[in-house]
């Protein structure tokens, strides 16, 4: 935190207190109740911490998006489903600060970042995950407007959103990337619908389910850019939600290897600490240093983004990396602390569940690993210049 101002190491204290003091007597209890912690998401949205990258005229702090993901990663540490529900409206409000009308910026804006409102991003189908352009919700335009049709799922605070970013086709363009736009969609107008709440393996707490739009009309002025933009605008926020989806990764494997550690530290076995043993050891020197290796990536890929760079590449890569330390990171800590480890008394089975998530959504690490390898293989500027060529 060396290269930070003083206001972001003062916002990094701020978050390390709210973590410790509030979130970590109640993280196992919200994992339990799978309900959202109302209380504990107003004081985060009161204390700053929600979309610190927006300018102060909109709530935010003007901070970079380094230290965003520093915030993110903090409060992970704890509590991955408060990160996560950070991270959607931080992102999203966000987006619609950059995409959607004035009207709307000045209505939702600032009441997303401050906790008035919430939102959703509703882009996942049962027939369209990573296929983005395979969604099949229409958006048919009728008079000066347009009507929805169609169903989504996986939508995190999707059973209690006040408004969702919806991604929709016409069926009028034959090109799959050329016929999607991006709507704004209140909750309160007819024919918006909620659908079952999802039972998932891990990030409780975060009001997961399905939306139906069942002929809902929305303005014209409703539309996020412009006509056939959408699979521009879903990259877009693919690009923030890897760096964001990789911050709470860390958080996450960060969390693991100081549980195992301190437990191989104090944990006994055949007269003598267990970490003294390289079957212990050895994991966790992997851990860290794969966990510091990717921290790095991600840094880069937000001052990248901080500096008008281009950065879709290193928050791809940073994704990959961090997801997947995170995951090992939560398997070894359970197979470290053994019994006690798959029981619930201990915080490594609910990481465990957590981790796997970071794998999957944003983008899967499949897709991942294809847009690395497509960008090597197009000759991609960056990395030819980093392999020498």
């Amino acid at each position: 935190m060396s290269d930070m101002s003083a206001e972001e190491r003062l916002g990094i204290e701020t978050a390390r207190k709210f973590v410790q003091e509030r979130l970590s007597p109640r993280a196992a209890q919200i994992d339990v109740e799978d309900e959202v912690p109302w209380d504990l998401v107003k004081e985060m949205h009161e204390l700053g911490l929600v979309g610190v990258t927006l300018p102060e005229s909109d709530g935010g702090l003007g901070a970079s998006t380094r230290f965003f993901a520093e915030i993110l990663e903090e409060i992970a540490t704890v509590s991955p489903v408060m990160a996560n529900i950070n991270m959607l409206q931080s992102c999203y409000a966000e987006f619609l600060a950059k995409f959607a009308s004035e009207e709307i910026k000045k209505n939702w804006v600032e009441a997303i970042v401050t906790g008035r409102k919430f939102i959703s991003v509703a882009m996942t189908e049962a027939g369209a995950g990573s296929d983005i352009a395979n969604i099949s919700t229409s958006a048919v335009q009728e008079g000066d407007g347009y009507t929805l049709n169609g169903e989504k799922q996986f939508i995190t605070m999707g059973m209690v959103c006040d408004a969702a970013i919806v991604f929709a086709v016409s069926e009028q363009v034959a090109d799959r990337k050329q016929r999607m736009s991006a709507y704004f969609v209140e909750a309160d107008r007819p024919g918006f619908g909620r659908g079952r709440k999802e039972k998932l393996m891990g990030m409780h707490g975060e009001a997961t389910g399905g939306l139906v739009f069942d002929r809902v009309k929305v303005p014209a002025s409703h539309r996020l850019g412009s006509s056939g933009q959408g699979f521009e605008l879903a990259e877009y926020s693919f690009n923030l939600g890897r760096i964001a989806i990789a911050a709470l990764a860390l958080g996450i494997a960060r969390a693991c290897i100081r549980l195992a550690t301190d437990y191989a530290r104090e944990r006994k076995a055949f007269g003598r600490p267990i970490g003294k043993y390289q079957g212990v050891s050895f994991p966790l020197a992997e851990n860290f240093s794969h966990l510091e290796a990717a921290r790095e990536i991600v840094h880069r890929a937000a001052m990248k983004r901080d500096s008008g760079h281009h950065f879709f590449l290193d928050a791809s890569i940073g994704k990959l990396l961090a997801s997947d330390v995170a995951m090992q990171a939560s398997n070894d800590a359970i197979q470290i602390l053994g019994g006690v480890g798959y029981s619930q008394e201990y915080p490594a089975e609910r990481f465990f569940r957590d981790a796997k998530v970071m794998q999957i959504y944003e983008g899967t690490n499949q897709i991942q690993r294809m847009v690395i390898g497509q960008a090597l293989l197009r000759g991609n500027m960056d990395i030819d210049y980093r392999m020498g060529v």
